[in-house]
């Protein structure tokens, strides 16, 4: 198997999730720091539908050139 075509299913794989279970990821920030004292806060944020839509066109357009430069390959 081509390495496009992995990084292509590994692609389609995380856009399907990032739509499918809303992947979140985590924030921290700073907020009061006066000397030793330090308060932060940790936010969830959750991906972007328009990331898990970008990795499925990706993916999509990766697995397509994988194969047909699977196809040319072989045909020689």
């Amino acid at each position: 198997m081509r390495p496009t075509t992995v990084v292509g299913a590994v692609l389609l794989i995380f856009g399907v999730a990032v739509l499918v279970l809303g992947l979140r990821y985590r924030d921290s920030k700073t907020v009061l720091d006066i000397g030793d004292l330090k308060a932060k806060v940790t936010e969830h944020r959750q991906i972007p539908d328009w990331v898990g839509v970008a990795a499925i066109g990706g993916g999509v357009l990766l697995i397509g050139v994988g194969l047909v430069s699977a196809r040319s390959v072989t045909r020689r």
